[in-house]
């Protein structure tokens, strides 16, 4: 019976105790690979005072290597169940730096188990991971201000990518907690570069554009979205709106999220997105004269700037508009009210871009 000898010359019988399983195991999709991460477990020992004296005549099972298995279609419940990929047998030689298992097959998903081997040949639990390769890198990774193209009826439409990582005051956890959903909440938040519709508000509605009963809520919740298909709309978040507390794929930014927050009737309804400066508007002029500054403010049709609307959620009748010199204005809703809508949306973090910068559907 296998074992190890110990000091005094008696042996420590090894062969029915296997070592805890790896952990922290991650799996990261990329183009035709992935990206495997862990930390091996430690040696076991008879006793916790021999774990804490590290006496070695009290070992009952030591880490040897740790054996990668792959399978397609279900998890590999042993080495022999699956492709061995690798052996590792340096001890956490891939816990930062990883191992990456290349050659795979874009849109297939691989089941990942990893199991640490004592020396004396038995696998402990294994450790099991699921990952799909794809063609283009997480959405996640790119910094704001990047241009993506989501495809629209056909044709790419660019993007600003405004924020990552979801602001969830904006959107009221007291009344909703996303923290807590399954799926999770966190994404990238992105804006229409050019405007999508020019539109006129409801002249009987008292809220206008508060998401409730306008004209533009109505569009940009039903008529908008069919310009996606339906595997571009899965990978968009459904964000809940705090003023009617519903949730949409498609929202229009407030006048607080724009950096207007200072200025008595835009709503304080949220943490501004980063990408937008914070800036003096309380005149007529902002703070940041620069033409940089002003651009991220204002949206283009045809390289002309134009005005687009802002939501206000104040139960006003004004809807808040940036004019084509980054100045903030305003307008009432009335038959003749006719502005650009500029959509937002906060795509899944699970969500990739290939390399000519479109955002991919099928992973």
């Amino acid at each position: 019976m296998n074992g190890r000898t110990n000091s005094n010359g008696t042996t420590t019988d090894t062969l029915q105790i296997p070592l805890d399983p790896v952990t922290n195991l991650d799996a990261v999709a990329g183009n035709a690979q992935v990206t495997l991460t862990w930390t091996d477990p430690l040696n076991k020992y008879a006793t916790p005072e021999g774990e804490q004296a590290g006496d070695p005549d009290q070992l009952v099972s030591v880490w040897s290597y740790t054996a990668i298995v792959r399978k397609e279609g279900s998890a590999p419940i042993g080495i022999h169940d699956g492709i061995l990929v690798a052996e590792s047998q340096v001890h956490n030689q891939y816990q930062s730096a990883p191992y990456i298992d290349t050659g795979l097959t874009n849109g297939v998903t691989y089941y990942y188990g990893l199991f640490a081997i004592n020396e004396s040949g038995i696998p402990s639990e294994g450790a099991i991971k699921d990952v799909t390769p794809v063609v283009g890198v997480a959405i996640s990774t790119f910094p704001v201000g990047t241009i993506i193209k989501i495809n629209e009826n056909g044709a790419p439409a660019e993007w600003i990518i405004v924020n990552q990582g979801t602001p969830t005051l904006l959107y009221g956890t007291s009344n909703y907690n996303y923290d807590n959903r399954a799926d999770g909440f966190n994404g990238t938040w992105v804006l229409r570069k050019e405007p999508a519709m020019q539109l006129q508000f409801d002249s009987e509605s008292k809220t206008c554009n508060d998401y409730y009963i306008s004209t533009i809520e109505e569009y940009i919740r039903t008529q908008y979205p069919s310009r996606f298909a339906q595997e571009l709309i899965d990978r968009f978040h459904k964000v809940y709106v705090t003023s009617t507390y519903y949730e949409t794929n498609f929202f229009l930014l407030s006048g607080y999220e724009v950096g207007l927050a200072i200025w008595a009737h835009c709503p304080d309804d949220g943490k501004r997105l980063e990408y937008f400066p914070i800036g003096d508007h309380t005149g007529s002029t902002p703070s940041e004269s620069t033409l940089e500054a002003m651009n991220r403010r204002i949206a283009y049709v045809n390289g002309s700037p134009v005005k687009w609307w802002l939501r206000t959620g104040d139960g006003s009748s004004d809807v808040w508009l940036i004019d084509d010199q980054g100045h903030r204005t305003y307008t009432r809703g009335n038959s003749n009210s006719y502005n650009w809508m500029r959509p937002a949306c906060v795509i899944k973090f699970n969500s990739f871009i290939d390399a000519d910068m479109n955002l991919i559907v099928d992973n």
